[in-house]
Order: structure tokens, then C-alpha cells, then sequence
């Protein structure tokens, strides 16, 4: 490696490259090689083979936060969001894993990053902000609550959305669209005893909208919801 090293000095690139993945070949467990061979590919801006050597370098030594993040930012560069996501959860984790709590702040704005690009991704990391904020006793914006109240219900499990709605609701007891979201959850789940007994709490301009998109939304009346995505939640 000394000497790739001193070829890629020379600007003898090429040379140094094969002496690099010689190495590699020659032990490979050995974690510089790996990293020569992934300094070489960012040099030269090919982001697709030094994510390939960094994921030989995870595989051998998986317990580094640092490097997991590494990894996720170069799938998002790609637009490959879910698996992005996916290496930004365990990055979160494993920082979790060593009591920082910084982790959770760590956790929403990985959420923010890839909710911006592809919600339906951003479900894992808005579940895991509200879990590690809970066990650190950090108090969240509700707007989390609310925007993963959301995603819950688009993957129709409407019962943990409700459960968001109610954390949100609890942070911002003034904000009426957060009681219409929880509505909807309870009727996109049948359970009309509990949204119609939801709808009672809001003002007279709230419970007008549940009556734009429901007949008979109020006081215990049938319920009848559209059959199609609503698509109204508010301040998501």
C-alpha cells in the first residue's frame, strides 16, 4: 500500500489503484486496503464505487455511526431514499446505543431529510425520533406527531396514527386540525363511535370540514367516509 501510496503521488493512478485492490485481494479482512481503495474513487468523484468498497468496509466492521451515515448520504445522492433511510436508522441507533441523546435530534432531521424526497421512506425514522425522544425525555415539536400520524394512516394502521394525533394534540391543545387528523384516522379505521364522539371537540368551523367530507359526521349520526385517499391533513 506504501507503495500505491507513492505511485498515486506521482499521479500514476492507474498503478495505484491495482496495487490497492492487490491488497485487498491478498488480505481481505484488512480494513485499509478498503479505505485506500474508497479515498481513491472519492478523489476521482465516482460516488457508485466508493459506496461499494464502503459497504465491504460496514460488513467487516458494522458498529461505526459515522460510516453508516457515510453510507446513507451516498444512497440519497443516488435517490435510493428507502435504503438510505434504512442506513440512516442504524447510524441513529447505534449512537443511541452509546447514551448520547443527541441521537434524537439526529433522528428528525434524517426523518426531515427524507420525508422531503420520499414520505412513505421517512416512516422508520419519524417512529424511531418519537421513540428514543421518549426515552430520553425530550419533548418533540408535534408537528412530528402529526406528519407521522400521516404516514401511519396511509399505510392504513390507523390505530398508532391516533396515538400520534393524541401526542400532537397534547403539545398543541389549540391546534384544531391536529383533532380533524385524528378523525380521520377513526373513520378510516370504522371505529365511528370514537369520531363522532372526536368531533364534538372541535369548534363549529372544524366540525364544518369533518361535514365536507363525511354526510353525517356529528352527534352520533351514520358515518359515511369516501372511498378515496381524503388527503387532508393538516400541517403535515
Amino acid at each position: 500500500m506504501i507503495m500505491g501510496d507513492a505511485l498515486k503521488g506521482l499521479s500514476k493512478r492507474d498503478d495505484a489503484l491495482k496495487l490497492y485492490l492487490k491488497a485487498y485481494d491478498n488480505a481481505p479482512m484488512y480494513l485499509e486496503p478498503l479505505k485506500k481503495i474508497v479515498d481513491f474513487h472519492k478523489e476521482d468523484g465516482d460516488q457508485q464505487q466508493a459506496l461499494q468498497y464502503l459497504i465491504k468496509i460496514d460488513e467487516l466492521s458494522p458498529l461505526h455511526a459515522g460510516r453508516k451515515k457515510e453510507i446513507g448520504e451516498l444512497h440519497f445522492m443516488q435517490e435510493e431514499y428507502a435504503t438510505a433511510a434504512k442506513f440512516f436508522c442504524e447510524a441513529v441507533k447505534l449512537t443511541h446505543s452509546l447514551k448520547q441523546s443527541e441521537c434524537v435530534q439526529m433522528a428528525v432531521d434524517y426523518a426531515d431529510k427524507i420525508f422531503d424526497k420520499q414520505t412513505a421512506a421517512a416512516v422508520p425514522l419519524l417512529e424511531l425520533s418519537a421513540s428514543l425522544a421518549k426515552s430520553y425525555h425530550i419533548e418533540l415539536h408535534w408537528s412530528v406527531y402529526n406528519r407521522l400520524g400521516l404516514l401511519l394512516r396511509r399505510q392504513k394502521r390507523w390505530k398508532e396514527a391516533v396515538a400520534a394525533y393524541n401526542h400532537a394534540a397534547l403539545l398543541s391543545p389549540k391546534d384544531e386540525s391536529i383533532l380533524f387528523n385524528m378523525g380521520m384516522a377513526y373513520i378510516e379505521g370504522k371505529d365511528f363511535g370514537s369520531a363522532a364522539e372526536n368531533s364534538n371537540g372541535p369548534s363549529a368551523s372544524s366540525r364544518r370540514l369533518y361535514g365536507q367530507h363525511f354526510g353525517g359526521i356529528c352527534h352520533g349520526t351514520s358515518l359515511h367516509p369516501r372511498q378515496q385517499d381524503q388527503k387532508c391533513d393538516k400541517n403535515a
